[in-house]
């Protein structure tokens, strides 16, 4: 599968005082696959860190900070 469609941060981020939080809870794994897939910033966690089955996740992403119920993406706040 191939990446032809640019990454929109809207999509999957809204801003919050300065940071850009993931729209969908930490349960919605096929969300943060489907940003993370389209995100040219993403980078591999360490493996203790990840959760998700699928590697190619933000919830698997060395730029994800986690938050009570979803993420903050440091490499979307480096792209603002």
């Amino acid at each position: 599968m191939t990446n032809n469609t640019s990454f929109n941060r809207e999509n999957w981020f809204y801003l919050k005082e300065g940071h850009w939080v993931f729209r969908f809870t930490n349960d919605d794994s096929e969300k943060a696959q489907q940003a993370a897939f389209y995100c040219e910033q993403f980078m591999e966690d360490d493996e203790d860190e990840m959760i998700d089955d699928e590697l190619r996740s933000c919830f698997n992403c060395m730029k994800r900070r986690w938050l009570i119920e979803s993420f903050e993406c440091r490499s979307v706040t480096a792209l603002s």
